[in-house]
């Protein structure tokens, strides 16, 4: 399975599954282990990895290497050294921290617990075993970065506290295994970028199933991105319609930019990973081997807009979002360039990024429609709470044109604090005498209007020094959303796009938020 994973991570998977000759079902189920896709609790493999080490730690132990160090000698013994005496001598049994531990040719059985009435038993085939210290291996392989100390430190010390405990048991092992499950999950965000959009993946591809796309086209227009949301609703989705487009919309940015960053490959099959040959698509992996689905076709790529060309636009849509995202809450609160409503409102559109150029009805569809099911969720609440009366179903007027009309204040707003900059010498650029005298003119309303503005010019002009750039970006950005939806105002008939949207959202709710409403 792949979740967006680099060629480099993938070499090092398969380097692992080859020097421990997995067979294809043991390097599947590896890989699941690493990515935590492999059991709905996602640290159930390192349990098995810490009880595994533990056990073999005691069964090798000798005079002259502790049980601790036994166990990392058993992790390095790829030759079998220390291991085939357990598999071909007989059957072994060992006692250790109240725990007992029995080899035979078999398997490896670890009891413990009995002494607090909680007697547990675990068996590990020798296969599992092989996993277990090859998940063991690639924690020792995994290296440092500046966010974490690397998996041999979080390996170490939970080595050091299993084989420190007194009396081997559940409490000791969930201390245990917190470290190398919290260093786990870092390495998932680090390097499977798409594993938080799994459940919007397996929606999307079941979507594209049952709608008979077989051809897997995943270009979907703004009335495509209703279908699956009301998809997904009936297969136990909650997100409303606003939320559904901005997860949708950062699962299109992680796909591209993982794409045009690193051209990033995976495993196709368990036999290429052997092979160590990646794939040349990332989702066959990730369908194949999670869902047992095939049939998954190469992502393609939009291509940019020839007339918006503005420098931003150069790099991938997950980075664009991210760095106008990030300019936007470096605006100062004091002085408030923006109030919270504006940044906010700012905020959302950024949220759907790149659907915002792609797709100016998108954005307005789930700006008109995010104050009706906020309502009608708070309303559906209520009565569940009380039990009586019918969710009101009747839908507050959709008015695209006013939602474009905001924007475009905003807009314009952000112009007004250029200019305002521009008069203050904060921002390099051309000054003509005529953008000098209106930002002037600007300047002295904004005083007016705001309190934070009233302070000397030489300070005002300093904080907008500090935050010009943040304020270029986030007005550029801002200034394309505009234009598309100029475009569109310019092409549609809004009024009667609008009606059509609240009559197919009120057929949506109707089933949505009636079945909560009725009575038992």
């Amino acid at each position: 399975m792949d979740w967006g994973i680099d060629p480099a991570r993938v070499a090092e998977i398969s380097t692992i599954a080859s020097s421990r000759r997995f067979s294809a079902r043991d390097t599947e189920k590896f890989v699941l282990a690493i990515t935590g896709s492999g059991s709905e609790n996602a640290d159930l493999p390192l349990w098995d990895m810490l009880q595994v080490l533990f056990s073999l730690g005691a069964l090798t132990a000798n005079p002259r290497m502790p049980a601790r160090d036994a166990a990392i000698g058993c992790m390095l013994d790829e030759s079998g050294i220390l291991l085939r005496p357990l598999r071909q001598d007989g059957p072994v049994r060992i006692t250790l921290a109240g725990a007992t531990i029995e080899a035979s040719a078999a398997e490896i059985v670890l009891s413990y617990g009995a002494g607090n009435g909680d007697a547990k038993t675990r068996s590990f085939s020798w296969s599992r075993i092989r996993r277990a210290l090859g998940l063991a291996d690639f924690l020792f392989a995994a290296e440092a970065d500046e966010r974490s100390e690397g998996g041999l430190v979080a390996l170490r010390t939970a080595l050091d506290a299993v084989f420190s405990l007194s009396a081997f048991d559940e409490d000791g092992m969930k201390r245990a295994v917190q470290e190398p499950a919290r260093f786990m999950r870092a390495w998932r965000r680090r390097h499977l970028p798409l594993l938080a959009f799994a459940d919007l993946i397996r929606q999307r591809e079941a979507f594209l199933n049952a709608s008979g796309r077989r051809e897997r086209q995943r270009e979907f227009d703004p009335d495509d991105l209703i279908s699956l949301w009301s998809f997904a609703l009936l297969h136990g989705e909650t997100w409303s319609f606003a939320r559904f487009a901005e997860r949708f919309s950062a699962l299109i940015r992680e796909e591209r930019s993982s794409v045009g960053r690193r051209d990033f490959m995976a495993p196709a099959s368990i036999d290429s990973l052997m092979a160590r040959q990646p794939s040349e698509n990332p989702e066959e992996a990730l369908i194949a081997w999670l869902d047992q689905q095939a049939l998954i076709g190469e992502l393609e790529l939009d291509e940019p807009d020839e007339e918006d060309d503005e420098p931003e636009e150069e790099d991938e849509d997950g980075i664009v979002r991210e760095r106008v995202y990030a300019a936007l809450m470096r605006l100062p609160v004091e002085p408030k360039f923006l109030n919270k409503e504006e940044r906010e409102s700012i905020g959302r559109a950024l949220a759907i990024l790149p659907l915002a150029h792609e797709q100016p009805l998108t954005l307005v569809r789930s700006r008109a429609v995010a104050p009706w099911e906020n309502r009608l969720v708070e309303a559906s609440r209520r009565i569940a709470g009380s039990n009586r009366g019918q969710v009101d179903q009747s839908p507050e007027a959709f008015d695209y044109a006013g939602i474009a009309a905001g924007l475009a204040a905003l807009g314009r707003r952000l112009d007004e604090l250029l200019l305002i900059a521009n008069a203050l010498e904060a921002i390099e650029g051309p000054q003509s005498d005529a953008a000098t005298a209106e930002g002037q003119k600007l300047l002295r309303r904004w005083r007016h209007d705001r309190a934070s503005f009233r302070i000397d010019d030489a300070k005002l002009a300093l904080t907008f020094a500090r935050h010009g750039g943040a304020l270029r970006t986030v007005a550029a950005a801002l200034h394309r959303i505009n234009r598309q939806q100029k475009r569109f105002g310019e092409t549609a008939d809004l009024v009667a796009q609008a009606a059509s949207d609240e009559a197919r959202f009120t057929d949506v709710f109707s089933q949505r938020y009636q079945g909560r409403s009725k009575r038992p």
